[in-house]
């Protein structure tokens, strides 16, 4: 595995890793459960099936193989002891456990491009004041999907119930408030030359 980041406190694990092109690497390495077989099958494009072995295997290593774990589609990943979620975009992969408090990740591409019409689905008002670039586009975007990640719950709407503020270019906070139901995550953005990763942790 060729990490390119890596955070590690007592309580969290997060690390975001190269794909790399052998599968064989990874099923030897970092053996599927019977479910995960059966859904690396499911892919018809072998990018996908990087992806996702790449994703599992950075799981394994941010649980340091000790949690034993269960991925559904459209679900969060389930962990007998502490939170864990898994993200992946073109050329990397990441995950990012804790013992005790709920967690999000995602990463995008920098050169992923968002048109204005798609950003005014998923941004609201107040959020669209400090939308300069397509970076800030893909900073919220990132921001909201890692919330959405760690709260988890049916029904949230991105622009209405998830709301995000940046107290720096680095640190910052998402607040899921959706029904009765109000929670606060802390943000950290990590940027590097090809891509925008955002970690949500439960505050």
């Amino acid at each position: 595995m060729q990490f390119v980041f890596s955070l590690v406190t007592n309580q969290l694990n997060a690390k975001i890793c190269r794909i790399l092109p052998d599968e064989s690497f990874y099923l030897e390495k970092y053996p599927l459960n019977a479910q995960d077989h059966k859904r690396l099958q499911s892919f018809t494009h072998g990018e996908k099936k990087l992806e996702f072995l790449a994703g599992r295997a950075c799981a394994r290593e941010v649980t340091e193989h000790k949690v034993e774990f269960e991925c559904f589609e459209n679900k969060p990943p389930r962990t007998e002891y502490g939170f864990l979620s898994i993200a992946h975009t073109n050329g990397y992969a990441a995950a990012v456990y804790h013992k005790t408090k709920k967690v999000g990740i995602d990463i995008e591409r920098h050169d992923r491009s968002i048109k204005d019409n798609i950003l005014k689905r998923f941004a609201n008002s107040e959020e669209l004041l400090n939308i300069k670039t397509n970076t800030d586009k893909i900073k919220l975007w990132c921001a909201k999907e890692a919330v959405y990640k760690a709260g988890h719950m049916q029904g949230l709407e991105f622009k209405t119930n998830i709301k995000i503020r940046w107290f720096d270019t680095e640190h910052g906070e998402g607040t899921i408030d959706y029904l009765k139901y109000l929670q606060s995550f802390h943000l950290t953005n990590i940027e590097k030359k090809d891509f925008i990763c955002i970690v949500a942790v439960e505050i």
